[in-house]
């Protein structure tokens, strides 16, 4: 049976090519006389997956393990394996311990000799490498992290779920949705002129076609967040700085009655059935419940 070897390709994005970088390695493949060639195509990120939890890696490891056929291990660098130096240093002893080869293509690096110890000077240019590759992830990190907090200063879009009552422009700025938005300012009228209950303001809004639900479940909660995210006056929510609908005045005294609201379910009789669970019907032996709103058996 020909000996098989394995080119393994990653790219920490989906937008990332892997055929360029693929077809560099088969040749060299080629080159080296393998004609049964395996291409594990990996599109994970190597810095923010340990070892463990990178697929390729996985089913690199299963391959080798399972089919003794397999001679050897081509990536295009060294960082197309990992960007973690622990990584990388696990799977060259892995690959030694099972007999396999491990070779880099740029810069080119064989790393065991016939009788599988490592190779000096590819052992230096490992190491060299190693930290090369993991100081460029943390440039990178470095660099989106700028880019994320240059966007959110700017008032931009930088992920995430978008709030009812906004929209994004052309520019991917967040602006003001005239429509939408008319349901968020009569919700904070309604709890804070009108003092009606949550419920009856998330009924009101569907109704109306602010709100997009087939029942009031949940709908209590859902209003009771939106008076209390602080984007509607003008501030940040999941990372993304919002344009304020509603005045700093209505958004805090929504607050202050969302408090008081809050304080007096802990300490009202509201929930205070005392004889739950212990009175039982007569005649059936049904156990008696509480109504949760008027307070009877």
């Amino acid at each position: 049976m020909k000996d098989k070897c394995i080119i393994l390709s990653r790219v920490s994005t989906l937008i990332q090519d892997l055929v360029q970088q693929t077809e560099a390695v088969r040749k060299q493949a080629m080159a080296d006389g393998y004609e049964n060639i395996v291409v594990i195509e990996d599109k994970e990120s190597a810095v923010k997956l340990d070892e463990e939890s990178r697929l390729g890696l996985t089913r690199l490891k299963n391959m080798i393990q399972s089919d003794p056929t397999i001679k050897c291990v081509y990536a295009y660098e060294l960082s197309r394996i990992g960007r973690r130096p622990e990584v990388n240093y696990n799977i060259r002893n892995f690959l030694q311990v099972h007999r396999v080869q491990l070779i880099i293509l740029s810069p080119y690096m064989k790393v065991f000799d016939d009788d599988f110890n490592i190779i000096e000077t590819s052992n230096v240019m490992f190491g060299l490498f190693n930290v090369l590759s993991e100081n460029e992830g943390f440039i990178r990190k470095a660099r989106f992290k700028r880019g994320k907090l240059a966007k959110q200063q700017q008032g931009k879009y930088i992920g995430g779920g978008i709030l009812l009552g906004y929209k994004l422009d052309e520019d991917k700025s967040f602006i003001v949705d005239k429509e939408a938005s008319e349901g968020i300012r009569m919700a904070f009228d309604m709890y804070v002129r009108q003092r009606k209950t949550l419920t009856s303001i998330g009924r009101e809004l569907i109704t109306l076609g602010y709100l997009h639900r087939k029942s009031l479940h949940g709908v209590s909660a859902f209003v009771y967040d939106m008076l209390s995210n602080e984007a509607y006056k003008g501030g940040v929510s999941r990372g993304n700085i919002y344009p304020p609908i509603v005045d700093e005045s209505t958004f805090n005294a929504a607050g202050k009655l969302l408090e008081e609201h809050r304080k007096c379910l802990k300490t009202s009789s509201y929930y205070n059935h005392l004889c739950k669970g212990l009175l039982r019907e007569k005649k059936c032996g049904y156990v008696l419940t509480a109504h949760g709103k008027k307070n009877f058996y």
